[in-house]
């Protein structure tokens, strides 16, 4: 799915993928010649799948336990993991739209071990949610902590993010009611 794609164009149009799609694939491939020569890459790599490998789910209380989330057993939180590769999103937007005039992205991004503290500040959204395609829009990246700089590990990082932003859509719920959701990035 590309960043510029909405949700139910997914599976219909892969032909719409425009640069973004193509240069995660790029990317991938070059990690994966990195590994064949056995170069560590830092964090793996988010490759191009027919379908997303993130999901919007239910915290289990195993997974809790698991990863010391700072929340209590049973609550039914949400979060967006991609099970198979070990990341998950966790956090949201604080700030409420309509009213504040600064509102940012706070998540945390677990990539198979490391931790990262991100802070993402929103571009436009739509206004209203009967609006379609509901428009989302994250703009720049404030800030990451603990800081990267290595510019490889700083790439597959992005990417993640933007893999997992995709998939968390509007709220990072299951989005039964916002069927059309359309993800852009500024970064």
């Amino acid at each position: 799915m590309c960043p510029t794609q909405t949700r139910s164009e997914k599976h219909t149009n892969p032909a719409n993928c425009r640069t973004a799609a193509n240069d995660t694939t790029a990317t991938a491939n070059k990690s994966r010649a990195a590994a064949q020569l056995g170069w560590q890459t830092g964090i793996q790599m988010a490759t191009a799948h027919s379908s997303m490998a993130f999901k919007n789910e239910v915290v289990s209380d195993a997974d809790i336990d698991r990863y010391k989330l700072p929340f209590p057993k049973g609550e039914g939180r949400w979060w967006t993991r991609d099970a198979e590769r070990d990341y998950y999103l966790w956090g949201g937007l604080v700030g409420n739209l309509a009213y504040d005039d600064m509102k940012e992205g706070r998540f945390l991004l677990y990539l198979n071990g490391p931790i990262f503290w991100v802070k993402i500040l929103p571009g436009i959204w739509s206004e209203s949610l009967t609006t379609s395609p509901y428009l989302v829009s994250w703009e720049t990246i404030a800030r990451i902590e603990p800081q990267v700089s290595d510019s490889r590990t700083y790439s597959h990082l992005v990417s993640a993010l933007k893999e997992a932003l995709l998939a968390y859509g509007y709220e990072g719920q299951d989005d039964n009611w916002i069927k059309d959701i359309k993800v852009s990035f500024g970064f």
